[in-house]
């Protein structure tokens, strides 16, 4: 790529890069079941990249989705005799102790409702993470994980490069970055590259 800085009297040469490159992984550890896209391919927007075992995911959804249903029916049956004994003591048949007890067994089972409500959504979200999909349009540079494999929470899948925009890389040493015209010096973004060699790695906004 040929790059010419405005008043810089001078042209450079570098390599088109991805502005974003993300490295894709799993927020869970688990077997990786399926990887549809390989290396070159092009992906949209929330495109299925790869997925995890489900078989695991799905029992703990399925137990607390259960566990939701019958904290609910326990919810309910306390409600009921909570009203009952309100009636009974209104009548002067039972006693405000007896209301006291069903109002506390109420509430507990209101707690435990709450308890597996988020048990369950956080079920669901595990569910749901299971399936990685792609953040933005781009290229799958490279994969980093076979079907089959074990992963470990975070461990990257593949790498992917987006599409939103594009960089041009060149390198300038210290003294061409100094021989740039004052304005022109402001058009590259100039940081130092381990290991360059005293170079200055230059990041270029391409358009496009």
């Amino acid at each position: 790529v040929q790059a010419l800085p405005p008043s810089a009297g001078a042209i450079y040469y570098g390599q088109v890069a991805a502005r974003v490159v993300t490295e894709l992984g799993f927020s869970q550890g688990g077997e990786l079941a399926e990887r549809p896209v390989s290396e070159g391919d092009l992906v949209a927007e929330g495109a299925v990249l790869a997925t995890l075992d489900p078989t695991d995911l799905e029992a703990r959804l399925r137990a607390a989705a259960a566990a939701a249903d019958a904290a609910a029916a326990q919810l309910r049956q306390a409600r009921d005799a909570e009203d009952r004994l309100r009636a009974l003591v209104d009548r002067g048949s039972a006693s405000a102790v007896q209301l006291e007890s069903a109002t506390l067994a109420r509430a507990a089972a209101e707690a435990t409702v709450g308890q597996a409500s988020a048990a369950l959504v956080s079920a669901q979200d595990l569910r749901d993470s299971a399936t990685l999909l792609a953040p933005e349009a781009g290229v799958i540079l490279a994969v980093r994980a076979e079907p089959g494999s074990n992963l470990s929470p975070g461990q990257p899948v593949l790498q992917l490069a987006g599409l939103s925009g594009r960089e041009v890389l060149i390198d300038l040493t210290e003294a061409e970055l100094n021989r740039l015209p004052a304005g022109a010096r402001e058009w590259p973004r100039p940081c130092r590259r381990p290991g360059a060699g005293g170079g200055v790695h230059d990041r270029l906004r391409a358009e496009g």
